[in-house]
């Protein structure tokens, strides 16, 4: 239990928006985890820097969340403050001729609509990637050869201690699934994007044929957070699961899916602790036969924050 008297101002002008011991099952699209200490749901700049200043005050640990399309959190909830980006965050709009500014709370899909309806391409790769757009930008998302750290002209949001940043291109590091740059505890409000002008019915259709690549090697009927694993150099993240004979592994109510072997689905009755051992298993299979390390694309986050996987050779 956490002392709710500092957060009490901001109780009452939030109302329903700020919620004491929330569950967080239903935030993620693996639909399990404990709960958080405390959910809040921000629609403006000045309530995120609100809620900053009371976290900082009271010393309580920090989670981003957006859509929770790629984050697992654990049976034993979250000890702090989960911050879920609102809909005031979710309008994306033309910058100039070849540009958009899209905030944090976007859905990433309707980014890459906005794009292909204004006849501007780039992020065709987006089309289908679930989640919000806050996410796309920290975990670098795209696919069939695009992500979207390639368009990124200047991302804008929060410090830690709720001033106001701007950091274009580049002061900005994206490398594979990752972007380096931003001081830890920034809360990331938005993006503006470069994008070229392309023709808008040939982009639908490149969108359209993406749709359908990923809907014929993705599971459905099953929740899932997507890819669970980084591709490795050289390597294919699914394809290496395959190859160990893990396709269909299950650990309680978690499964290795058929179509795609980076995809962990859940199977009725689910607990974070069996797609954790799931993982684990999948990490030291790859590793003992295979000889590679595989890193998690999902965010595992504990009662204080991120957890570290140990490595599957026994060091750190």
């Amino acid at each position: 239990m956490i002392d709710r008297r500092p957060w009490d101002s901001l109780a009452s002008r939030l109302g329903d928006r700020l919620i004491f011991g929330a569950p967080l099952a239903d935030l993620t699209r693996y639909g399990v985890g404990g709960s958080a200490a405390l959910l809040a749901r921000p629609e403006s700049a000045e309530e995120v820097r609100d809620l900053l200043a009371v976290r900082n005050e009271t010393g309580l640990p920090l989670s981003i969340l957006g859509g929770g399309s790629n984050t697992l959190f654990t049976e034993a909830g979250f000890a702090g403050l989960v911050m879920r980006i609102g809909q005031g965050f979710q309008v994306v709009e033309a910058l100039g001729d070849t540009g958009l500014r899209a905030g944090a709370g976007a859905h990433t899909a309707a980014v890459a609509e906005a794009a292909a309806e204004r006849g501007l391409r780039g992020l065709e790769g987006l089309a289908g990637i679930p989640g919000r757009f806050g996410g796309a930008l920290m975990m670098n998302a795209g696919s069939f050869g695009q992500d979207v750290g390639s368009c990124v002209e200047r991302l804008f949001g929060l410090d830690a201690q709720g001033r106001e940043f701007s950091l274009g291109k580049a002061e900005l590091r994206y490398e594979y699934r990752r972007l380096s740059g931003l001081a830890e505890g920034a809360v990331l409000l938005g993006a503006e994007l470069r994008l070229e002008a392309g023709h808008p019915e040939d982009i639908k259709r490149t969108v359209a044929e993406n749709l359908a690549r990923r809907s014929a090697s993705q599971p459905k009927g099953f929740r899932s957070a997507g890819s669970v694993f980084k591709n490795p150099a050289g390597h294919s993240a699914g394809r290496l699961i395959e190859e160990c004979g893990l396709k269909g592994a299950t650990i309680g109510g978690a499964a290795v899916s058929e179509v795609h072997a980076n995809f962990i689905v859940v199977q009725g009755k689910a607990e974070s602790g069996h797609i954790l051992e799931l993982v684990d298993k999948i990490r030291a299979a790859v590793y003992n036969q295979r000889g590679v390390v595989l890193e998690p694309e999902i965010k595992i986050i504990g009662p204080t924050g991120p957890l570290t996987l140990a490595s599957p050779g026994g060091g750190q």
